[in-house]
């Protein structure tokens, strides 16, 4: 083989090695949800992730409180949504290495979906384990309840941009969905190229996709 030809040979293999590096590497989307949990789900995928959107399967409750649970970690590259959210500190210190996405929007506009989600809202309350982390992320069970809702998207927002402090940039990102740079922000985030093609835009309004509730259905044993 001739030296040019060597050097495309390792040049390809080293380039396979880090795309299955990356995609070894965690990504945590740890926005709450309505703050384009599912658009970002969307957007790992389409770069290649194995990503699931709201996991409740993350989170077990031992009667007095959540705790972390691993076995859907293990599976997939990728997660999101609230369960994820209320898990960032303990994913963090068991998964050293992982990236971090904050999905955010103006909170006005957060309430407003919210209003429009209740009639799901109220359906999943139902079950102890979206109780539990209502109540732990929001200091109530009530999705109508929009002073205590309001106080949870922001103390989540503040917590979050303190815990990671000076790693802004390096494991840790503050992603706008709807910015018109949001698949720059990501793709350089995770050291992937921009797709050629719209940053994905999901599950607005009442509309939400198979793919979110095949993952609900899938991932969230056991329910209590």
């Amino acid at each position: 083989m001739s030296y040019l030809g060597e050097q495309e040979r390792v040049s390809t293999n080293s380039g396979q090695r880090q795309a299955s590096l990356l995609m070894r590497q965690k990504v945590f989307g740890i926005g709450i949800s309505r703050t384009g949990t599912t658009s970002l789900t969307e957007a790992l995928r389409i770069l290649g992730y194995r990503a699931v959107h709201c996991p409740l399967s993350i989170v077990k409750f031992n009667g007095h409180g959540l705790q972390l649970s691993t076995g859907v970690v293990e599976r997939y590259d990728a997660f999101t949504d609230s369960p994820v959210a209320r898990m960032y500190r303990e994913l963090d210190s068991a998964y050293p290495g992982s990236k971090f996405v904050l999905t955010t929007r103006p909170i006005e506009s957060w309430l407003a979906s919210v209003r429009r989600m209740r009639p799901s809202f109220v359906l999943l309350e139902a079950l102890p384990k979206v109780r539990q982390l209502a109540r732990e992320m929001c200091g109530t069970t009530s999705f109508f309840d929009e002073s205590a809702l309001r106080n949870a998207f922001e103390k989540h927002s503040r917590g979050v941009r303190e815990y990671f402090g000076q790693r802004l940039g390096r494991d840790f990102l503050v992603l706008d969905v709807a910015a018109a740079d949001a698949w720059e922000k990501l793709s350089e985030f995770l050291g992937h190229d921009r797709p050629p093609l719209p940053f994905p835009h999901c599950n607005r309004g009442y509309a939400t996709t198979y793919a979110n509730m095949r993952d609900l259905i899938r991932h969230s044993w056991p329910l209590i």
